[in-house]
């Protein structure tokens, strides 16, 4: 049978009556939904010929007839779906021996020789389909495994901090911008001979050293220059943000030296070396850049 999800429900039974003589042929049948509500059989011979008008009757398991018909002109019968599960039997009267006689004789049926046909069924192709999902998701696992990359992120000092996962939201947003500004600060030190004031660079709208709304909910902090090497930013709300110190180092192309301090209160360092700021709990600020970043790659 060909129909596979329409005619699963249904068991399929070919019924044909075999002339005694070499003249008769085998007659076979296959049925097929046409759409959501029709089932169309087509009859014929094993020789290639057709079976207009032979009986072909479907009837239920208990042997009632449910629809009893004759293949038409075009050897074909269409009947409408049923809930029941039922039978075909295609009934063929043998022909005459001897001279031609009318296409219409009727001569009594030979004994009939039944074969079962089973319905086709969705339980293997359900299972070819599981099976080959199974096999996607393990190739496809297996391909993220092999290509996989693992972290390598360097080992920090005690006296230093992971820009990305210690430093809170406000923290990294002055961190931020206090990268962006020294380059800023460096043009303007090489046009002064001097570092500019942090008044000087407010006035310039350089984040994070002008005041606006900004600065207030990132922990207000009041900025002042430490000498000619470095500025100070004094938080007034530590839980929000600690408060900051930046470096300027005499290269041009030297890596920004930015230090943060959690503690309340806090006062201008004195001395800038490494060893006093990590003896007054100070903290050097380390971006990273492994392989939860974005990497950088040279042309």
């Amino acid at each position: 049978m060909t129909p596979r999800a329409s005619l699963n429900s249904l068991a399929l039974l070919l019924c044909a009556g075999f002339a005694s003589s070499a003249l008769a042929h085998n007659p076979m049948c296959e049925c097929k939904a046409i759409d959501a509500e029709q089932i169309q059989c087509t009859g014929g011979f094993s020789d290639g010929s057709g079976a207009p008008g032979v009986t072909l009757d479907v009837i239920g398991y208990d042997e009632t007839i449910l629809v009893p018909g004759k293949l038409g002109a075009d050897s074909t019968l269409t009947f409408k779906k049923t809930e029941r599960r039922i039978l075909r039997a295609l009934r063929r009267r043998p022909r005459p021996r001897g001279g031609n006689r009318p296409s219409r004789y009727r001569g009594p049926m030979n004994d009939p020789t039944t074969q079962v046909i089973r319905p086709a069924g969705a339980g293997h192709e359900t299972l070819y389909v599981l099976l080959l999902c199974l096999i996607i998701v393990l190739v496809a696992g297996s391909v993220v495994a092999w290509h996989g990359e693992a972290e390598d992120t360097g080992h920090l000092a005690t006296n230093q901090l992971d820009a990305r996962r210690d430093l809170s939201a406000a923290e990294q947003g002055i961190y931020a911008d206090l990268r962006v500004t020294l380059d800023e600060i460096r043009l303007l030190r090489e046009e002064q001979q001097a570092l500019p004031s942090p008044q000087t660079l407010a006035d310039e709208g350089f984040a994070p050293f002008a005041q606006d709304a900004s600065s207030v909910s990132r922990g207000g902090h009041a900025w002042q220059q430490l000498e000619d090497r470095a500025y100070f930013g004094a938080s007034s709300n530590s839980s929000v943000a600690g408060s900051f110190l930046m470096r300027i180092g005499e290269a041009s192309d030297a890596a920004p030296d930015i230090w943060l301090n959690r503690s309340k209160g806090l006062a201008a360092p004195a001395v800038l070396d490494d060893s006093a700021l990590s003896a007054a709990g100070w903290q050097q600020i380390v971006a990273q850049f492994d392989a939860g970043v974005t990497r950088q790659h040279r042309h």
